[in-house]
């Protein structure tokens, strides 16, 4: 499962990085170069990209001035497998018992 976030996210930064996201473009690919030695907590800071205003779900690409259709409807696909893929793996995080970082529910 680890390795199918590891290709969304892959396939999230290079969007990212075309559409000139820079600080998005490094944050996953941050989190993604920490998912292997800190799994729980990176898969915990990646689903909180999920929620509240301003965020990774909120984000709208635009090049130019233009927004870029194709490339939002490839991104939105992408959070939303991301997204279920992420709940999945919290999920066997907790039916395993591994702790998760203090006042995260994983919701």
């Amino acid at each position: 499962m680890i390795s199918d976030i590891k290709v969304v996210i892959d396939s999230i930064v290079k969007i990212f990085s075309e559409s000139d996201e820079e600080i998005f473009a490094k944050s996953f690919e941050n989190l993604r170069e920490n998912l292997d030695s800190e799994s729980v907590d990176v898969l915990y800071a990646l689903k909180s990209h999920f929620g509240g205003a301003g965020t990774f779900n909120d984000l709208v690409l635009h090049k130019n001035g233009q927004m870029l259709k194709s490339e939002n409807d490839e991104l939105d696909d992408l959070k939303h497998k991301l997204y279920d893929l992420l709940t999945e793996e919290i999920g066997n995080v907790k039916q395993s018992g591994a702790r998760h970082p203090q006042g995260f529910d994983g919701r």
